[in-house]
């Protein structure tokens, strides 16, 4: 969130794999650190990726309030490109994340994070409305959970969360855009006030694939 209702900027999907540096070799590409707005109290010279923390509040939260501090660091969102003119995305109810993650600082204790996909569209207003999909195996759930005892701590490690949802209108429509968001559950990550996840680089592979029959320039 910036000021009032106006959604933030989220990071844009690209189906492009990220460039290699020419000057190094492929397995000593440089990791940075994606944010400083947020750090860890101890440490903070040797965190990298994004630093995600967790809600005030216990559950799966996909729109922290004002009132949580700062929204922006409790939920990191990805969108893609606008679906172009004369096309549609066909959702077949059927999607996978693959996501690089650890502990911060290395501490061992357990972690859950909760996962959201959701379509962002304009309302009559041009205003910005996410409207995540429904979990098939989670009675009345917009969020696919996933948890580990004991989170992934001092070496990066690849998690993967399937995504079985139900979306009412079937279809992206054009202008539309597919979005994905990530949050850290308070309660099943404790002691920890966060977790660090690793993405847009060449030897982490982070990827949210989609099932579809869809064929849309940009998406193949």
């Amino acid at each position: 969130m910036k000021t009032g209702n106006t959604p933030g900027a989220p990071d844009l999907m690209f189906s492009d794999p990220p460039k290699l540096d020419p000057s190094l070799p492929a397995d000593q590409q440089p990791l940075y650190d994606y944010s400083t707005d947020v750090e860890p109290l101890t440490g903070a010279e040797a965190d990298r990726g994004v630093q995600v923390r967790h809600s005030g509040l216990p559950g799966c939260i996909f729109s922290p309030s004002l009132v949580d501090g700062t929204p922006g660091q409790k939920v990191h969102r990805w969108l893609s490109p606008p679906i172009p003119s004369n096309f549609q995305l066909l959702l077949d109810g059927e999607a996978t994340l693959s996501l690089w993650t650890r502990t911060l600082n290395g501490s061992t204790h357990p972690g859950r994070i909760c996962v959201f996909l959701f379509a962002r569209k304009l309302n009559v207003l041009g205003i910005p409305v996410d409207v995540p999909m429904v979990n098939q195996d989670i009675t009345d759930a917009t969020w696919f959970p996933h948890e580990a005892d004991p989170w992934p701590a001092n070496n990066w490690t690849e998690i993967s969360v399937p995504m079985d949802f139900l979306y009412g209108a079937g279809a992206l429509l054009p202008g539309e855009r597919l979005g994905l968001a990530i949050s850290v559950e308070k309660g099943g990550t404790n002691p920890g006030d966060g977790l660090e996840f690793m993405y847009d680089h060449p030897s982490f592979d982070s990827r949210l694939q989609v099932k579809t029959t869809s064929i849309i320039p940009g998406f193949e």
